[in-house]
């Protein structure tokens, strides 16, 4: 669990007194979006839609990282083009939102996220932070450039 996340799983008891996650969905549900990572071999992707608010999206892609690596999800397609409801964000919350994150992902999780261009830093904020991190990030604008950035991080350390 990353310190400071409102992201809490729901849990339910089971019959030998353990817990069990319910239903993914609900675990990354965001307020009047649902996001479902969906996961083809060793890649996740997770594709939210709707407005919500910064913090919001946050919380909903740390649901998303939470359960890539419990299915130990190597590397991990975001694409947060189709979200509204927030500014651009400042350079505090870019660093805030890239250590939960790189709290939330195991070093030898790869990230590559995608969102429109008033969404990207020019200074590269948060890849700088993620770098810092130990954490492997990239951010662009198109998914066809994301997952050729995410099968080149694999080729290297393969």
């Amino acid at each position: 669990m990353v310190v400071g996340s409102r992201f809490k799983p729901e849990l339910k008891s089971t019959a030998g007194g353990g817990f069990k996650r319910r239903r993914k969905e609900a675990e990354l549900k965001g307020m009047g979006t649902l996001g479902r990572l969906e996961i083809t071999g060793s890649r996740g992707f997770f594709r939210p839609s709707g407005s919500v608010s910064a913090g919001e999206l946050a919380d909903q892609i740390t649901a998303a990282l939470v359960e890539a690596r419990a299915q130990a999800v190597r590397d991990v397609m975001v694409n947060i083009a189709a979200m509204t409801g927030f500014e651009s964000p400042g350079p505090a919350y870019r660093r805030w939102v890239t250590r939960r994150w790189a709290e939330t992902v195991d070093s030898k999780m790869r990230v590559a996220m995608v969102a429109r261009s008033e969404h990207i830093c020019p200074q590269k904020t948060g890849l700088l932070i993620a770098a810092e991190e130990g954490m492997q990030a990239y951010i662009c604008e198109a998914e066809a450039e994301a997952i050729a950035w995410l099968d080149a991080a694999r080729a290297r350390n393969a």
